[in-house]
This record gives structure tokens, C-alpha cells and sequence, in this order.
């Protein structure tokens, strides 16, 4: 293999990595109702836009607002059940999160974070270029074969 292919696959890997992006996470807050969105690296997602969608209407939010500058938002339910609640930072990471309300006590379900569009993109450039490298290297491994 020549020098500019591995020079050009260290460029090319070396950019993808550096495309790599971070994502979020919501943990639920100890001392009430509510959570805490933070990023992958322990920031937390401060002024998120908030939806909290109540057990019986998950088609439109029964609460909106913004978390605080710690990435925390609470809220007081006024049903038991599954409350839902998604944090979007308005740059492509969101994260839903599921509290379970039972008359004054509450208990975390299960976080879920959307994959964001650029790193689907990423992704799939990824698989793209390294399809094409294995095939444009087999078919010269071939190639020299034929030549010896």
C-alpha cells in the first residue's frame, strides 16, 4: 500500500474523530419531582427547552418550560402514573425520561436519548467509506496477485 492511501486514511479517520459529538442524559433528582439533564461529560444542560407529558395525554404536553442553569427542572404531579419528560438543548441533543408518580412518591423508569441527525450521518458516511476502502484494497491485493 502507497504512503498517500494510509497518509489519506489517517486524515480521513483523524476527521472523524474530530466530528465526534457528546451526548445528553437525564438522572432523576433525589429531594422531589423532576430531573437533572446533563451532558456526556457531567455539564449540565442549562435554559433546555422542557415537555412533561402527563400518563393519560401523551400526545400533548400538560407542562412546558426551561431547566435552570444546573440543567434541573421539578414539577408537582397531579395524577399517579408514567410521567414523561423530554429536555431538547435546541443544537440537536434531546433526552425523554420516564417518572413513575405514586401519591407523593416517585422513582426513576428509563432515560432515552434520540440518536441526532449528524451522528446518523457520521455514522453512515463511516460504513460508506470503509465499504469502499475494503473493496478498493481487496481489488488490489487481486490485482498484484495477477501481476506476480
Amino acid at each position: 500500500m502507497s504512503v498517500k492511501f494510509w497518509g489519506g486514511l489517517g486524515i480521513l479517520l483523524t476527521a472523524v474523530m474530530a466530528c465526534e459529538g457528546h451526548g445528553i442524559a437525564a438522572r432523576p433528582v433525589e429531594d422531589g419531582i423532576g430531573i437533572q439533564a446533563v451532558y456526556d461529560d457531567g455539564y449540565p444542560v442549562a435554559f433546555g427547552d422542557v415537555k412533561v407529558f402527563a400518563p393519560d395525554r401523551a400526545d400533548k404536553p400538560a407542562l412546558e418550560g426551561l431547566t435552570d442553569r444546573n440543567g434541573c427542572f421539578m414539577f408537582r404531579p397531579d395524577t399517579n402514573g408514567t410521567w414523561r419528560v423530554t429536555v431538547d438543548d435546541g443544537m440537536g441533543h434531546a433526552v425523554s425520561h420516564e417518572l413513575y408518580f405514586d401519591g407523593g412518591k416517585s422513582a426513576a423508569m428509563q432515560s432515552k436519548e434520540p440518536v441526532s441527525k449528524r451522528h446518523g450521518v457520521m455514522t453512515g458516511l463511516s460504513l460508506i467509506f470503509g465499504l469502499f476502502g475494503w473493496i478498493a484494497y481487496l481489488r488490489g491485493q487481486r490485482a498484484e496477485r495477477r501481476r506476480e
